[in-house]
Order: structure tokens, then C-alpha cells, then sequence
């Protein structure tokens, strides 16, 4: 019994602080959010390249793939790209089917094999020297070229000032223009915008094809979002 009276005590106590605490004026506040951005140059270009290679059986694309990334591979080596600027993203073999004549079925007729890699030229003004002579050595599938930085850090930082400066002077204006008082932050959030920038895609490569890159600049943007108390 004795337990039964504290436990409904206690609950009481719950119950009666609750209504206390919903009795109570909400916190007034003000929520502002601005952006800042910062334009860098890039100092990284990270290509998608590879081989395909296309044999009446699958045996033979497989040993073609082989013997052609063999020859990439000492490209690459040659322009000083090894370790981890150079990691296989993909190694496929799939079937080439035939176009059907009318009443008949599809019929393979051959086998392709692919082998892609993604590939960081950190010497960012030869990246048209390296895609050139990767080409010479074999690379016919090409899926795309983009430009970032190496390290981020910097730039994201610059850029979270800009942003946080601004949300101050835009919440200080508001308030110098409604007659409040700013309080304490209360909560910040932050959302980044401006991802490394891709070029064109090109389904093949071609050895005579000059390359001319233009890496241009990178725009890297950050959000952010303040919400200050009010005061009376």
C-alpha cells in the first residue's frame, strides 16, 4: 500500500510539473540563413577511362582486357601516376547479341570485357598530356572528366565564415528594423553546395584526338542556419 501511495505521489508531481512547463510563454526567437561562397582554383583532375575489348568468345576478350591493361598500366607508370591516384571501378564481360531478323531469335555472337579505373592526375596542367597518352596506349572507354581540390578543408572554412557573417548581419538588421533585442544562438545547421565539376562525357577515346582541358574554378558554397532567442 505504502508503495502504491509513492508511486501515485511521484506520478502527481510528473503531471503537475508538465502543466507548469506548458503554462509557460514560448521562447520568442528569430531564424535567419544565408549563404556564403568562395571560387578556387582546382588543384586535382580525377578521370573515369578504361578498356573494352570485343572477342568472338568470352575467353579471349578476357585475355585481350588483359594484354591492353598491361599496356595502360605501363602508361600510366611512365606519367608518374601509380598508388593510390589509380584504382579499379569496374570490371565487367557481358554478351553482344546480334540484331534478330523477323521469326528469329537473338543469337551472341561475340563477348565484350571492360575494365575501368578512376584515375587522380594531381599535376592538374597535364591532364590533356595524360589523357592523350593514355589513349595511345589502348583506353578506349572515357566516362568522364571532373576538377576538385586535393584538400577542401580551406576553402569550406573560408566559405563557413562568409556564411556566418552574413546570417549575423542579416539577423542584426532585422532586429535593429523590428525594435528586438538579440539573444543567445540557440541552433546552427549547415549545408554544403558546389560538388567537384564535371566535364562532357565521351563514350570513346581516340588516339588522334587532341584534349584540350580548361580546369577553370571551382564555386564552393555554404549554408547556414541561426536561431537566435529574443530578449524582452
Amino acid at each position: 500500500m505504502r508503495r502504491s501511495i509513492i508511486s501515485a505521489t511521484i506520478i502527481l508531481a510528473v503531471l503537475l510539473g508538465g502543466a507548469v512547463r506548458a503554462d509557460e510563454a514560448p521562447q520568442r526567437s528569430m531564424h535567419v540563413s544565408a549563404t556564403g561562397s568562395v571560387s578556387v582554383a582546382p588543384d586535382l583532375a580525377i578521370l573515369s577511362l578504361g578498356v573494352e575489348a570485343q572477342k568472338r568468345s568470352a575467353t579471349e576478350a578476357m585475355q585481350e582486357l588483359r594484354a591492353q591493361m598491361v599496356t595502360l598500366f605501363e602508361a600510366l607508370d611512365a606519367a608518374g601516376i601509380t598508388g593510390a591516384d589509380r584504382q579499379t571501378s569496374g570490371l565487367s564481360l557481358s554478351p553482344i547479341w546480334n540484331t534478330p531478323v523477323e521469326g528469329r531469335t537473338r543469337q551472341i555472337t561475340g563477348y565484350a570485357a571492360r575494365n575501368m579505373l578512376t584515375i587522380r592526375v594531381t599535376d592538374i596542367d597535364a591532364t590533356g598530356r595524360v589523357i592523350d597518352a593514355l589513349a595511345d596506349a589502348g583506353a578506349n572507354r572515357f566516362n568522364g572528366l571532373r576538377f576538385d581540390l586535393a584538400d577542401r578543408s580551406a576553402a569550406e572554412d573560408e566559405a563557413r565564415r562568409r556564411a556566418a557573417a552574413a546570417a549575423m548581419a542579416k539577423a542584426n538588421l532585422y532586429a535593429e528594423a523590428t525594435g528586438v533585442t538579440l539573444g543567445d544562438l540557440m541552433d546552427l545547421s549547415e549545408h554544403f553546395t558546389g560538388g567537384p565539376r564535371p566535364m562532357a562525357e565521351m563514350a570513346m577515346l581516340r588516339s588522334d584526338a587532341a584534349m584540350p582541358v580548361a580546369a577553370g574554378e571551382l564555386d564552393i558554397s555554404v549554408t547556414v542556419n541561426m536561431r537566435f532567442a529574443l530578449e524582452d
